[in-house]
């Protein structure tokens, strides 16, 4: 197993949870997606990660998750650190990434 295979397994691993379909962004949309009804295989995770293309990822049909991502817009860090709180509090993992 190559290197790249072994990066394309792990992302796979510990982010896929869903690969009977996945979105995909539309070429200089801005932003807009579709989804594209078909398996989520490892040439399209690799086009992703190296930048060809702009995949997104569907949860779990039956509503649990591997991981989760919280987007906050706003850079002021009490608002930050409240959610660290919130998530530490739960013993959940997590990363802040600026």
């Amino acid at each position: 197993m190559t290197r790249t295979d072994k990066k394309v397994s792990l992302i796979r691993q510990r982010f896929i949870q869903r690969d009977d379909c996945y979105p995909v962004q539309y070429a200089n949309s801005g932003g807009g997606y579709t989804v594209v009804r078909e398996k989520l295989n490892d040439a399209v995770l690799l086009d992703h990660l190296k930048g060809n293309k702009t995949i997104g990822l569907y949860g779990s049909p039956d509503s649990r998750t591997k991981w989760l991502c919280i987007d906050i817009d706003d850079l002021d860090e009490i608002a930050i650190r409240e959610v660290e709180n919130h998530v530490r509090r739960f013993n959940i993992p997590y990363l802040t990434e600026f």
